[in-house]
């Protein structure tokens, strides 16, 4: 089976943001992200994904 990809969408390259959150959310997000051996990005890119596939 063959399957037609448009790799366009895909950008693997990380891109650097700057984003304002209270300490006290950082704090937890750090905390949870540690606890799941993730790191912040990671668990910050996964919730956004999982936010906007609707889970």
């Amino acid at each position: 089976m063959l399957v037609d990809l448009d790799t366009t969408r895909l950008d693997p390259a990380p891109k650097r943001v700057n984003i304002s959150l209270p300490g006290s959310l950082l704090s937890q997000i750090d905390e949870y992200a540690e606890a799941h051996h993730l790191s912040r990005s990671g668990f910050l890119a996964k919730a956004a994904q999982e936010a906007m596939n609707g889970k």
